[in-house]
């Protein structure tokens, strides 16, 4: 088992939840996705792991020290919509 940096023990706040999108208030020190040295302990992950979401995609993202409002397509087509948007 690899062993990853630590992230603050903050809850992830889910802001909305339907068929297309999931936003979430992202607290700081965590990435949004896995990179680097952080698999298990990136937003996505702990998003899959503790509520069992599945293929997020993320339609942007925040440095792993800030944190505020993130936003994840539940698949791929919705996600590239909304970048396109964005």
């Amino acid at each position: 088992m690899k062993h990853e940096p630590p992230v603050l023990a903050r809850p992830i706040e889910i802001l909305l939840e339907n068929e297309d999108v999931i936003v979430v208030n992202k607290p700081p020190s965590m990435p949004v996705h896995s990179s680097g040295a952080y698999f298990n302990n990136s937003l996505q992950r702990i998003l899959l792991n503790k509520n069992g979401f599945t293929d997020l995609r993320p339609i942007y993202r925040i440095d792993r020290v800030t944190s505020g409002l993130v936003m994840f397509g539940r698949n791929h087509e919705i996600a590239r919509e909304l970048q396109t948007l964005i």
